[in-house]
């Protein structure tokens, strides 16, 4: 996306599945999402940073549970894309 400075993935995990490189393909196709890139269009945003967040609580099990988190009004977007068990990845409509 043109609105988007660069992807970062939970690199250090590199024994994920799915891997690293397909959080960062999951990443770009959330920002070219036709509704993201309108929104972002029409407020002129910018992000430097989009990237994976880690996996902490349970998606409506637990009382902790952040889906994402936005750093220095967009220096830094982290989106939670992982499934609470890290077998795959939350559906697009969860993450945009």
């Amino acid at each position: 996306s043109p609105y988007v400075g660069r992807y970062e993935s939970l690199h250090r995990y590199a024994s994920l599945r799915p891997t690293p490189r397909a959080a960062l393909r999951y990443l770009r196709r959330v920002t070219c999402d036709a509704g993201v890139v309108a929104v972002m269009r029409a407020h002129n945003w910018r992000v430097g940073v989009v990237d994976e967040l880690a996996v902490v609580g349970e998606v409506g099990r637990t009382d902790v549970c952040l889906m994402g988190l936005n750093t220095n009004r967009g220096e830094r977007v982290s989106l939670r894309i992982r499934t609470d068990n890290l077998r795959g990845f939350q559906p697009l409509t969860y993450v945009r």
